[in-house]
């Protein structure tokens, strides 16, 4: 058996390090886009990520606390995406041009989106700021229609 080479490359690194709750998050927002929100389950996440049932509920007590997290994360990161983005465009009708840019060439939120919409009935999103992420697409588009108007600040609305 040789021993490495001091210039060897170190081997791949493992996974020690703890997942966080926006990990978690975020692995059941793509199984959302893949399966829908029922299909988003603890013990297949877990299997997905790599860990034990135990790195959830360090993080989240139930389900629906893991179906609110990802919502709120894909709001955030839906606005900010978006929004953010458009802040600095000055022009209606640019502005206007590059949202229409923006959400014609992303398809997962789309599906997220659409998922989400469906599973409306199911406690956290019946509650949740799906509605405040719709008000905020309505009031963007009316808003950038006029000159003297900047991109708003999405609401945030808390249940």
């Amino acid at each position: 058996m040789s021993t490495p080479s001091p210039d060897s490359s170190p081997p791949a690194p493992t996974r020690n390090a703890r997942l966080s709750a926006d990990d978690w998050a975020q692995a059941a927002l793509d199984l959302i886009a893949e399966q829908g929100v029922s299909a988003v389950a603890v013990e297949p996440l877990a299997r997905r990520l790599g860990v034990t049932k135990g790195s959830f509920y360090w993080h989240f007590p139930s389900r629906d606390a893991l179906l609110q997290a990802a919502l709120e994360r894909w709001e955030a990161v839906e606005q900010e995406s978006i929004f953010g983005s458009l802040e600095q465009v000055a022009d209606p009708r640019e502005r206007l041009r590059a949202l229409f840019q923006l959400v014609g060439h992303e398809v997962k939120p789309h599906i997220i989106y659409s998922e989400l919409l469906k599973a409306l009935d199911h406690p956290p999103f019946s509650r949740s700021s799906t509605a405040s992420h719709s008000a905020a697409w309505s009031t963007w588009s009316r808003c950038s229609a006029r000159p003297a108007c900047s991109a708003p600040t999405p609401p945030t609305v808390r249940a």
